[in-house]
């Protein structure tokens, strides 16, 4: 897979689910397991690392609310 620099293509927000499966390697199955038993801020600290290490913007309604707590998980 051939990662981009922010310059070239990353200038649209990327989803968070989307940007931990290509640009972190995660598998769907890694994604739901890190949703379920994360606490929502060690999520938003995850996606702002990944904003800041691949110079990409994660889109705000994907931090409204967290992905653990839709799908039944610990809340924070």
């Amino acid at each position: 897979m051939k990662l981009t620099a922010a310059s070239e293509e990353n200038h649209k927000p990327w989803r968070f689910r989307d940007a931990l499966k290509e640009l972190a390697g995660f598998t769907d199955e890694r994604i739901e397991e890190l949703f379920m038993t994360t606490d929502h801020l060690d999520l938003v600290e995850i996606g702002m690392a990944l904003e800041e290490a691949y110079g990409i913007e994660i889109v705000d309604e994907d931090w409204l609310i967290p992905p653990n707590e839709m799908m039944g998980g610990p809340q924070s």
